[in-house]
C-alpha cells in the first residue's frame, strides 16, 4: 500500500486504483525501480524463449539428421513427435503420425506386442533393448534393434517415452555369412583329403585338422601343442627347419616341396607340403600355414615309372646282345654237351667237359637274367606248383652258406601260371640277398599262403622272405629294385631288378618292408591259376633218339654244325639250310617227292633274310599238317612265350644242350622216348 499524504496526491497523478502508486515525490522513485525490474524480467524471458526456440530447432536438426528412426510418445501411447527417418520407414507423412497410436500404424498383432513392451516399459519406468524383425515400408523384413527409454517430468511423474531403431540387417546378413564362411571352412577343413595345420614362431602347431592328425597317427589332441620339426623325418628336419626360418623371417612367403615325415608308430610318409607365410595387418608374422597332402602312393608310382623306363632302357641293351651271344653260346653248350654223350664216363676229360657245361649253364642264367628286362619279352608260363620249385631253389641256392632255410608252405597251396626257369630266379636271388645279409649264419623264413582278396584283384599265392640280417636304410629302400643298384662291394646289383622284372612280367607285385639291424621282408603275390595242375609224367628213360628226316634251319654255321652232329647222334636225318625261303624251297621239293620232311627247326630271327615267323606261314600254306619248331636267342620273345599263336608246335630257346633240344623234338613228333 502506496502510503503519501493527500497534499502530495494534489501535487501529483492520483491513484488509479488500491495500492496502485502515484506520481507523487514519494512514490515515483519506487515506481520506476518497478519499471526497470519489469524490463530487465521481460528482456530475460525474450532470451530464455529465443535460447529455448534455438534448442529446440538443435535439437530437431540434431533428431532430424540422425539416420536412425527416432519417435516420442506421451504416458498414453500416443506420438507426440518424430524424425524424418521414422517417417521414411512407416511410409506415414509426420504430420499424420502425430497423434497417432502404433494400432494406426503397424497390424493389429505387431502392434499389441510393441504396446505391450510400451506398457511394460512405462510401468518400470526404466530401458529396454531387444530385437525385432520389423518390415519396412519397401515390403522388406529387416533387422532391428530397439532402444527405447522413459521421459519423466519434474517430480518424477511419468511423460513418455523415446525410441531409437538400430537397422542392423547388414550386421546380421554379415554375421550370417561369416558364420556360413566359418561353417564352410569348418566343413572344408574335416573334410578335406589334405592335412591343414597352422605353426608358430617357435614351431608350436596351434591349429590342425583331424585328416592331419591321421596322417601323423596320433590324436588330434596329441597333435596340437606339439612341435612341427619333430613331425619331419630325420634325414629332411634340417631343411626342413631351415626352409620354416625363412619362411619366419620373411625371407620367402612360400615354398612348395615334397617332404619326409615320421607318424607316431615310428613309420613314415611322404608329403606334399605347401606352406604360406600368415602375416598381421601390420605385416608383422602371424604364424605358418601348412597344407599337406599324402603323395607316398603317388611317389611309388611314379617310382615304379622311373624304375619300369630304366629297366626298359635296360631291355634295350639286354635285347641288343641277346641273339648273337646266345647264338655263341648255344654252339658252345651244344658242342660240349655233344662231346660228353660221345666221349666215355671214365674218360680223364668228362668231368673237365662237364665243368665247361656247368660253366655253360651259368653264362645261359646270367643271359636268361639280362634278357629278363628285355622289352616286349614274356614268360614262357605254364601251370605250376611253387612249393617243390621254392624248396629246390632256395636250398640250391644256400648249398655251402652258414645260412639255412625254414620252409612253411601249405600242402594245398595254390597252383600258378609261371615260367619255372624265371621264378627259380626270383627266389634263387632273394635268398642270396638275405645270405649276404647274415655274414654270421641265421635262417631265412620262407611262407607261402593263399589269399583270396575278393573281387577286383582275386585269389593270389604269396611268398614272404624274412631273414634277421643287417637290414637295409631307409634311403635306399626306393632304389633296392633298380638296375646296377648295390650297396654291397660283391655282386652285379642286378639280383633285386631281375626278382622285380619277372614279378611284375608274372601280373603280379613285390613290396618289401626292413628296418637297420632288424632284418628284411620281401612279401611277392602272384595271381593263382584258375586251372588245376596237369598230371605229372614220369622222366624219360634213357637217351631220346630217333630215325625222322629233320629240317633245320638257321644262319649261324657253327650252330648247324652242332645241331647236325647232334641230330646225327640222336639217329635223325638232317638237312641244313640258312635262310627262310632256301627251306621252303627243300621242303616243296620233298613233298614233291613225296617224301616231306618229318619235322622243321627254324631260327625264329635271320638278318637280312627270311625268319621263321614269315617262313611259318607260308610252310603252313604248303603243308598244314607240318610240324615245325622255333629257336631264338631272343628267348624272351612273345612267340617263344605263345608259339602256338604263330603257327609252330613248340619251342627252343637258345643256348640249348642236346638233351634239350631232343627233347623237344621228341615231344612234337609224339614218338616214343628210347
Amino acid at each position: 500500500m502506496w502510503k503519501c499524504s493527500e497534499k502530495d496526491n494534489a501535487v501529483g497523478r492520483p491513484p488509479t486504483g488500491p495500492g496502485d502508486p502515484c506520481s507523487c515525490p514519494n512514490c515515483y522513485p519506487e515506481l520506476q525501480k518497478r519499471l526497470r525490474e519489469l524490463e530487465e524480467a521481460r528482456e530475460a524471458l525474450a532470451v530464455a524463449n529465443r535460447e529455448l526456440h534455438e534448442s529446440r530447432e538443435l535439437l530437431n536438426a540434431i533428431i532430424e539428421s540422425i539416420p536412425n528412426p527416432i519417435f516420442f510418445k506421451n504416458a498414453r501411447g500416443i506420438y507426440e513427435n518424430c524424425n524424418r527417418a521414422f517417417s521414411e520407414f512407416l511410409g506415414i507423412p509426420k504430420e499424420r503420425l502425430i497423434g497417432s497410436t502404433v494400432y494406426d500404424v503397424a497390424p493389429a498383432e505387431l502392434a499389441a506386442v510393441y504396446h505391450r513392451a510400451d506398457l511394460e516399459l512405462m510401468a518400470e519406468h526404466g530401458t529396454q533393448v531387444y530385437e525385432a524383425k520389423v518390415r519396412y515400408a519397401d515390403g522388406q523384413l529387416h533387422d532391428v534393434i530397439f532402444y527405447k527409454s522413459t521421459i519423466l517430468q519434474e517430480g518424477g511423474a511419468l511423460r513418455g517415452l523415446v525410441g531409437v531403431m538400430l537397422d542392423i540387417t547388414d550386421r546380421t546378413r554379415a554375421e550370417e555369412a561369416l558364420r556360413e564362411s566359418e561353417r564352410q571352412l569348418r566343413l572344408i577343413f574335416e573334410t578335406s583329403q589334405a592335412g591343414i595345420i597352422l605353426v608358430a614362431a617357435d614351431g608350436t602347431i596351434q591349429f590342425a585338422n583331424r585328416q592331419m592328425a591321421e596322417m601323423f597317427g596320433c590324436l588330434l589332441e596329441e597333435l596340437i601343442g606339439s612341435r612341427y620339426p619333430d613331425r619331419i623325418h630325420p634325414d629332411e628336419r634340417e631343411t626342413g627347419s631351415s626352409r620354416m626360418r625363412r619362411l619366419i623371417g620373411g625371407e620367402v612367403d612360400h615354398v612348395a616341396t615334397e617332404r619326409h615325415y615320421l607318424r607316431a608308430d615310428g613309420s613314415s610318409f611322404w608329403g606334399y607340403l605347401s606352406g604360406k607365410r600368415l602375416e598381421n595387418p601390420d605385416g608383422s608374422f602371424q604364424s605358418l600355414l601348412g597344407i599337406i597332402a599324402d603323395i607316398t602312393e603317388l611317389k611309388d608310382a611314379r617310382e615304379e615309372l622311373l624304375r619300369a623306363h630304366k629297366l626298359e632302357s635296360l631291355g634295350v641293351l639286354a635285347g641288343g646282345i641277346a641273339h648273337d651271344f646266345n647264338n655263341m653260346l648255344t654252339g658252345i653248350l651244344g658242342n660240349v654237351s655233344l662231346a660228353r654223350m660221345i666221349i666215355p664216363a671214365d674218360h680223364e676229360a668228362h668231368p673237365l667237359l662237364g665243368r665247361a657245361q656247368k660253366a655253360s649253364e651259368r653264362a645261359r642264367a646270367l643271359t636268361q637274367q639280362l634278357l629278363t628286362f628285355s622289352r616286349g619279352g614274356a614268360p614262357v608260363k605254364k601251370v605250376t606248383s611253387l612249393a617243390q620249385l621254392i624248396t629246390e631253389s632256395a636250398t640250391f641256392a644256400l648249398r655251402g652258406s652258414n645260412v639255412r632255410c625254414m620252409f612253411a608252405i601249405p600242402d594245398d597251396l595254390w597252383p600258378v601260371e609261371a615260367d619255372p626257369g624265371q621264378f627259380s630266379q626270383v627266389v634263387s636271388n632273394l635268398v642270396l640277398n638275405a645270405d649276404q645279409a647274415m655274414p654270421d649264419g641265421g635262417v631265412v623264413a620262407i611262407t607261402a599262403e593263399n589269399v583270396d582278396k575278393g573281387a577286383g584283384e582275386g585269389r593270389m599265392v604269396r611268398i614272404s622272405f624274412e631273414d634277421t640280417g643287417i637290414g637295409i636304410p631307409g634311403k635306399y629302400l626306393s632304389r633296392i629294385f633298380d638296375p646296377y643298384f648295390s650297396t654291397k662291394q660283391q655282386g652285379s646289383g642286378l639280383g633285386l631288378a631281375t626278382v622285380y622284372s619277372i614279378v611284375r612280367k608274372h601280373g603280379g607285385t613285390i613290396r618289401v618292408d626292413s628296418q637297420p639291424g632288424k632284418g628284411t621282408l620281401f612279401v611277392a603275390e602272384l595271381p593263382a591259376a584258375d586251372t588245376a595242375l596237369p598230371p605229372q609224367e614220369p622222366p624219360p628213360a634213357g637217351r631220346p633218339r630217333g630215325s625222322e628226316r629233320i629240317l633245320v634251319m638257321d644262319d649261324d654255321e657253327f650252330i648247324l654244325d652242332m645241331v647236325d652232329a647232334a641230330l646225327r647222334l640222336l639217329g635223325y636225318r638232317v638237312v641244313t639250310c640258312r635262310e627262310g625261303g632256301e627251306a621252303l624251297r627243300l621242303y616243296r621239293g620233298e613233298m614233291a617227292k613225296g617224301t616231306p620232311f618229318d619235322a622243321v627247326i627254324m631260327d625264329l630271327t635271320i638278318p637280312g633274310g627270311k625268319g621263321g615267323k614269315e617262313a611259318v606261314a607260308q610252310l603252313r600254306e604248303l603243308d598244314p599238317a607240318a610240324r615245325v619248331i622255333v629257336s631264338s636267342g631272343y628267348s624272351n620273345d612273345p612267340i617263344m612265350a605263345h608259339y602256338a599263336d604263330y603257327g609252330f608246335d613248340g619251342s627252343v630257346g637258345k643256348p640249348y644242350n642236346v638233351e634239350q633240344l631232343g627233347s623237344v623234338l621228341r615231344e612234337v613228333l609224339g614218338t616214343a622216348e628210347g
